[in-house]
């Protein structure tokens, strides 16, 4: 009885390091050092200065579609850049025409302005029922439910009258303000990932006790790609330490490295197992663990809804709110795939979880990430308490510069 419910415990905690590993592409402050965990900080120094600082380069957009009056546009801004996975009920719009000495501070590009007849400042108040749907990744998505309370925004339009026809300007967010849906595809275009290295480093402890035991998975995880002329390169370390009653302790390290590049048309992929090998073998993608190239792609799985960021000094937040509700929807998920989701009920589950992305050059380059999870549960009818602890870093670097040479002679 007792081993069988080990094994239980043991494929939850399997089930929870994919769940994060879901989620984290990341670098970590001590829990507790923050002064503001909702964006307030002016972000870890230290991510800043190896990203060789931080600087926007987006000066905002214009809609590509025209509208019939300023309200119908102010309504598509919010529709389309601030809430596209919500329910948005609209309650009140208020419009000001600016002067030209106005105009001037609002810093609209002068070739939006050519051709303008007028700019107006629009305030929309709406009600949102927020969908508990969010993409974990750019062509996925997991619902777990909608809240049922609606919550209260306000938000500050600029729209412009060409003649008869109206269109929206999305500026660079300001600072505590939500993101965007323009500015947030800005720094997440796959266009700005050709040629890059990226750095990846990431620690979980997850513990367990049961029926007076204890039980620990310690997990640390590293890689290395970078991106060239078509061309990948991959270094990947996996460390795993297994603390189990009634076992000695065990660990297990695996070292792959991977090249792959386009040949006629084929992705050709080549392995190296071990740390000390120098055989190089032609594998498939799938055996890395990855079914694209696309899915090398650096930040490609925290491409989330832009609505649950903050806009800061350094880039944006995903503050606690939030990360707690992002985190429960991919353990969900994880359990829901592993034929585990009733084991875990999500309100038995608590989050303390802050996610920091930092922009370069206007191009998402550094993650800081740290997430402390506890959860009681109950398996046949044995209480089980858990925790899990994650540490990580990434940074993405070397734009423009990066360079792959083949590491092995055909």
């Amino acid at each position: 009885m007792k081993n069988s419910i080990f094994k239980r415990i043991m494929a939850l905690i399997l089930v929870l390091c994919l769940a994060m590993s879901a989620f984290l592409v990341s670098c970590n402050k001590d829990k507790g050092d923050d002064d503001d965990k909702d964006g307030g900080s002016s972000g870890n120094s230290d991510i800043i200065n190896s990203i060789g600082g931080v600087s926007e380069t987006f000066t905002g957009v214009m809609s590509t579609q025209s509208y019939d009056t300023a309200e119908d546009a102010a309504e598509a801004f919010v529709l389309e850049e601030m809430a596209t996975n919500d329910d948005v009920v609209i309650e009140d719009v208020k419009s000001t025409t600016l002067s030209n000495d106005e105009i001037s501070k609002v810093g609209i590009p002068s070739e939006f302005l050519d051709g303008a007849d007028s700019v107006e400042k629009v305030e929309v108040s709406y009600l949102v029922t927020r969908n508990e749907t969010m993409a974990m990744s750019s062509n996925d998505t997991q619902t777990t439910g909608k809240d049922t309370l609606n919550k209260e925004k306000k938000v500050v339009v600029y729209v412009i009258k060409y003649g008869t026809d109206w269109k929206y300007f999305a500026p660079l967010p300001e600072t505590d303000a939500t993101l965007s849906k323009s500015y947030y595809d800005s720094v997440f275009d796959p266009e700005n990932f050709v040629n890059c290295t990226m750095k990846y480093d990431n620690d979980i402890t997850i513990s367990a006790t049961a029926q007076g035991e204890n039980m620990e998975i310690v997990m640390s995880v590293s890689q290395l790609i970078k991106h060239a002329d078509g061309k990948v390169y991959l270094e990947q370390s996996m460390d795993v330490t297994y603390n189990i009653p009634g076992e000695d302790e065990t660990s297990n390290e695996q070292v792959m490295y991977a090249y792959l590049e386009e040949v006629n048309g084929q992705i050709r992929c080549y392995i190296k197992q071990g740390k000390n090998s120098t055989e190089w073998v032609e594998g498939s993608l799938n055996a890395i663990g990855f079914d694209s190239l696309d899915d090398l792609t650096p930040f490609r799985d925290q491409y989330l809804d832009n609505s649950y960021f903050t806009k800061t000094d350094y880039g944006f937040v995903l503050a606690q709110e939030n990360a707690k509700l992002y985190f429960k929807q991919a353990l969900a998920q994880s359990l829901a795939q592993a034929g585990m989701g009733s084991m875990i009920n999500m309100d038995d589950v608590e989050v303390d979880m802050y996610a920091e992305y930092y922009v370069s050059n206007g191009i998402l380059s550094a993650m800081d990430v740290n997430a402390d999870v506890d959860i009681n549960m109950t398996t046949s009818g044995v209480s089980v308490t858990m925790n899990e602890k994650v540490i990580g870093k990434a940074t993405c670097t070397d734009y423009g510069t990066t360079v792959i040479e083949k590491p092995f002679e055909e």
